[in-house]
């Protein structure tokens, strides 16, 4: 759940987001990121934000060059405003693409398995393995609400 307009160009809540707060719809990160982001692009926004070793963004299609700005000057002030690492993905339906952009390495392929629920498995070359970090791992699987498997070949 985001928050209002209003409450992102402000430094209080209304009373609609404050309760969404309270009841834990809406967590004090999606709230600090939804003013930052503001911060950079009052009409920005995001899908979702993932808290792990740094803070992922997933942003809409097309959204995303624009949070980032010319020379990361987005990215950047966005980091300063929460004083953590911040990575913004857009938001695709090509799951090897969207591991690529997070792992910032070429994945092999994504498969599908089922076993008793979905389940992903990512395919990565051995080369790549000492790139990959267990953080970014547990970023991409909450980023796709399913578990992940990550093969070395």
């Amino acid at each position: 759940m985001k928050i209002c307009r209003f409450c992102r160009g402000t430094s209080v809540l209304c009373q609609s987001c404050l309760k969404n707060v309270r009841e834990g719809k809406t967590t004090q990160l999606e709230v600090d990121v939804a003013r930052a982001l503001h911060s950079v692009d009052p009409e920005a926004d995001y899908e979702s934000v993932t808290d792990g070793s740094r803070i992922v963004i997933t942003a809409k299609k097309g959204a995303a060059s624009k949070i980032i700005g010319k020379g990361g000057r987005g990215v950047k002030k966005m980091e300063d405003a929460l004083k953590r690492k911040v990575k913004i993905l857009e938001v695709t339906d090509d799951r090897k693409k969207m591991a690529e952009d997070m792992l910032m390495v070429p994945v092999i392929g994504v498969n599908v398995l089922y076993d008793g629920k979905e389940k992903l498995r990512l395919r990565v070359s051995r080369r790549y393995a000492s790139r990959v970090s267990r953080g970014s791992l547990d970023s991409l699987s909450r980023i796709y609400g399913k578990d992940l498997d990550i093969v070395y070949e």
